[in-house]
This record gives structure tokens, sequence and C-alpha cells, in this order.
């Protein structure tokens, strides 16, 4: 992706980055497309360059269309994924030649969606490894937190699926670094952060640590709420209810944090897990 000739477009037009963002996106968003080569979704994307009257097409070189379909077959995965519909992020990722994946920013969200997967399905230790290890090894030069984080919270999914608990709790403590204080620039942003909170929150109220577990669940719930998004509420609050359950809470609490559960559910349009709260809620 052509980023200079974005910028270069920008400033011929004597636009400054707060008065191109603005109605579309944070300055702090464009700033890391710009100056980190952070690409944002492709709806910000679009947006953007028809603000600087020019196509999407542009910023690709003409004979890489490639990098086009990767970008999209990647932001295809992500949205499938906070969906927690893995078989269409693996479907989409499956479509993607890992040798062709760049710039680096786009690497990494093809590597934590990898190996996030792998763990979320239950394949070998191995594969949810190989991935998010480059996270935190070979691409630890270009550090950012958050996709430490990512990686540290994928592999104590991996090792606790795996019943090597002690593992898992290692790399779930590391993805709480910082975690509570990250503050998203933009919803893709949010949607990692919202993903590490409810892995780590499972992990913790699985160990009968509970008053981690709900100190994770509301600070995803209430970041949620500032920014009024549904995708992964539902979860949030229904990790909530078995909590209140299992923490032997009042039955009008319990009962509370289930529909919660239930309407976002409903409104998120996600079937399994409304099964899920419905059985639930007929033992209540």
């Amino acid at each position: 992706m052509d980023i200079q000739l974005f910028i270069q477009r920008r400033k011929s037009l004597g636009i400054s980055q707060s008065e191109l963002c603005q109605g579309i996106c944070t300055q702090a968003t464009l700033s890391r497309f710009e100056n980190q080569g952070q690409v944002p979704s492709v709806k910000i994307l679009l947006d953007l360059c028809q603000r600087l009257d020019m196509s999407l097409g542009e910023l690709f070189p003409r004979q890489d269309v490639q990098s086009t379909e990767l970008y999209q077959h990647i932001e295809a995965a992500e949205n499938a994924f906070v969906r927690a519909d893995y078989k269409l992020a693996n479907q989409e990722l499956a479509a993607v030649d890992a040798k062709q994946v760049s710039p680096l920013s786009l690497k990494k969200r093809y590597l934590y969606l990898k190996g996030f997967l792998a763990a979320l399905t239950k394949a070998s230790i191995n594969d949810s490894f190989f991935y998010l290890n480059q996270l935190m090894t070979d691409l630890h030069a270009d550090f950012e937190p958050l996709y430490s984080s990512l990686a540290a919270a994928g592999l104590g999914l991996a090792y606790a699926n795996a019943g090597e608990s002690e593992r898992a709790h290692h790399y779930f403590e590391k993805a709480q670094d910082g975690l509570l204080d990250y503050e998203p620039a933009n919803s893709q942003e949010l949607w990692r952060i919202l993903n590490i909170v409810l892995h780590s929150a499972n992990f913790y109220a699985t160990a009968q640590e509970y008053d981690q577990s709900d100190r994770l669940l509301l600070h995803g719930i209430n970041l949620s709420s500032q920014a009024a998004v549904s995708h992964y509420v539902d979860r949030l609050y229904f990790r909530l209810a078995q909590n209140a359950e299992a923490q032997g809470l009042e039955a009008d609490q319990i009962k509370q944090y289930s529909a919660d559960a239930l309407a976002f559910a409903k409104f998120n349009g996600n079937s399994q897990l409304l099964a899920r709260i419905k059985q639930f809620q007929s033992h209540i």
C-alpha cells in the first residue's frame, strides 16, 4: 500500500490531519496510518480516500492487485472473528498466502487471527505457538503493547485448552500488562481489547478467581458502553451471570445479567449463544 501517495495527496490539497479525519475517525487513527502503517478498517479508508478525491485502488501499485485482495480477506476474517463466526474467519484466512502478507501491520493482524483461531478450534498447541510466538519474538522490534497482549492471551488460551494451567496462568497474567489503561484509538483496537478481556475473564472464572474475572468483564462492558458497540457484550454479560451463579449471588442479580446477555445476543444475531443462555436461564 502506497501510504506516501495518500500523505502527498492530503498535503497537496492543504488538508490537515484533523480536517481530514473529522466525522470519519479519530486523529490518532489517521496518524497511526500515516506514520506507523497501521491500516484502519475498509470503511474508514474508503471515506478518507473519498474526501481526498482518490480511489482506494490508487493506494495499491497496479502490479500488486493481490495486496488489495489480501487486505480484504484479512479484514473480512477479523470481522467474522469478532462475531464469533470462526468457520468463516478460517475460510477467509485460508485464501491468504502468508508469504505475501505485508505491510507489517497487516501481517500482525494475520498472525494474531491465525493463532487465536487455532486456539479456539482446539488445534494443536504448536499451531497457536507458531503464529503467536512470531508476534512476541520475530516482530518484537516493532513492539506494540496491544499485539503483545493479544499474543499472550492467545497462548494462554491454547495452554488452557491443553490442560497446562500453570503456563496458561502465566500468559494470561502477561496479557493483563497495561490492558486496563489502554485507550483504543478505533473500533478494531476496541475489539482486540475485548477479545483479550473475554478470554482472560473466562480463564480466571474457570480458575475460580472470580474477582479478577468480574473486574475484567465490567471493564469490557464499560468500554463497550462508551463506544456504543455491541460485539462481545453478550458474551461478557453471560460470563458475569455464570460467575454470579458460581459465587452464590442473589437470583435477581443472576437473572439481570442473563437477561442483558440474552438481549445483546438477540441484537447480535448470535444464535449459538442464545441457546446456551436460554438453557442457563431454565435452571436459575
